[in-house]
């Protein structure tokens, strides 16, 4: 059984039986991001360390609990830099943003920050590549959250749509957003 291939509602029963544990669904995730993130870069960065030591703790029994997902770098989480996907931006924010906090309320594990079209403001995320031919875009701007997907480096991922920043990437990385 590979965690990676598991849907959230798959994960939560193997977690909640006690076949798995939440740090097995990290390491398992971060091993297929070290195989295959380089080829397409869906992650701006990830605290390891952090992510394991909230899977350590995770209760299961909650909707999400122990659930790995992906934050977009728009997005603020707690103590972790966010860039907006710009060299011009940079900031390290003391609280989580709304929707963050519902997802930790939830039992979710924060994996990592995805990458962005620069400021959430187009359509290709161009520093990331399309994981089905990376001659392509993945569209944007919520790419490396669909990408992270796609390729099953993440189960989960919370983005933003403003304009089809969510559906436009699902639909060239073939997910649903």
């Amino acid at each position: 059984m590979e965690i990676t291939t598991l849907s959230v509602a798959e994960l939560q029963a193997k977690l909640r039986a006690r076949e798995l544990s939440p740090v097995d669904a990290i390491d398992a995730l971060e091993a297929r991001i070290a195989a295959v993130d380089p080829q397409v870069q869906a992650y701006l960065s990830r605290n390891v360390e952090a992510a394991r030591a909230e899977a350590a703790k995770a209760d299961v029994s909650l909707p999400l609990g122990g659930v790995p997902i992906g934050i977009k770098d728009v997005i603020n989480v707690r103590g972790v830099r966010t860039r907006c996907g710009s060299e011009a931006y940079e900031a390290v924010p003391e609280e989580d943003a709304d929707g963050v906090d519902l997802w930790r309320a939830a039992g979710a594990v924060i994996l990592g920050k995805t990458s962005t079209h620069e400021f959430a403001l187009g359509v290709t995320s161009p520093q990331a590549r399309n994981p089905h031919d990376p001659t392509r875009i993945p569209g944007g701007s919520s790419g490396g959250s669909a990408i992270a997907i796609a390729t099953g480096m993440g189960l989960a991922s919370l983005g933003t749509d403003t304009r089809a920043s969510i559906r436009v990437p699902a639909a060239l990385c073939g997910v649903v957003g």
